[in-house]
């Protein structure tokens, strides 16, 4: 099948990030779980093939004063996994970038969702390391708390996604590849330029994968 509009997809994200910060208000930045299962449903909804991997994840980020540079991921709370995110056959998605800023230690300039073209490989400034493909209709097996909670969040975002007659814009913006990061910096984004700088100059060796 076609690829998602991106417009489409945009949507679609968010949706679960407006949702995730209604139903989690005081730790929505972590409940990267939640937003796997949002993200898959409403994908699925429209009959994209998509699934959950598990892994770990870092990403660029830059102080609002543009000075200091770093890396942050999802810290692992004692779960198999760290971090989750969304794949389909063309694209890595991951609303989860968007909530780091949340959890810095600095005021932090505002971060795009992801949702990367896999035709490109990803740069230095968004790193993912796949450890497992959950395998369809298990994402949220069990009787967990998780998955009890996952099922309700996935019903209102449906739910949202019914009853709502226009599209929504994305909070920030998505990044679908270099093209969209270079777009972004000559129109003055803050993190985009940072990240196009850092993918000239760190050196691999010192990024955890």
């Amino acid at each position: 099948m076609t690829q998602m509009h991106l417009r489409q997809l945009e949507h679609r994200l968010a949706i679960v990030a407006e949702t995730l910060r209604e139903e989690f208000p005081d730790d929505f930045y972590k409940r990267c779980s939640y937003a796997t299962f949002g993200t898959l449903a409403l994908l699925r909804e429209a009959g994209e093939r998509a699934w959950a991997v598990g892994g770990e994840s870092v990403a660029f980020i830059l102080s609002k004063d543009a000075k200091t540079p770093s890396m942050k991921g999802f810290a692992s709370d004692g779960q198999r996994f760290s971090h989750f995110w969304v794949e389909t056959a063309d694209r890595l998605i991951d609303v989860s970038t968007y909530f780091l800023p949340e959890d810095a230690t600095l005021p932090t300039t505002p971060m795009p969702a992801v949702a990367w073209d896999k035709s490109s490989e990803l740069p230095r400034y968004l790193r993912y390391k796949e450890l497992a493909v959950i395998p369809e209709g298990q994402e949220m097996d069990g009787q967990s708390i998780v998955s009890q909670r996952g099922k309700i969040f996935v019903d209102r975002c449906l739910a949202r996604l019914a009853n709502q007659t226009e599209l929504m814009k994305f909070p920030t913006w998505i990044v679908t590849g270099r093209p969209s990061v270079a777009i972004a910096a000559k129109r003055g984004n803050l993190w985009a330029i940072g990240a196009e700088k850092f993918d000239g100059w760190v050196d691999p060796s010192t990024l955890p994968f």
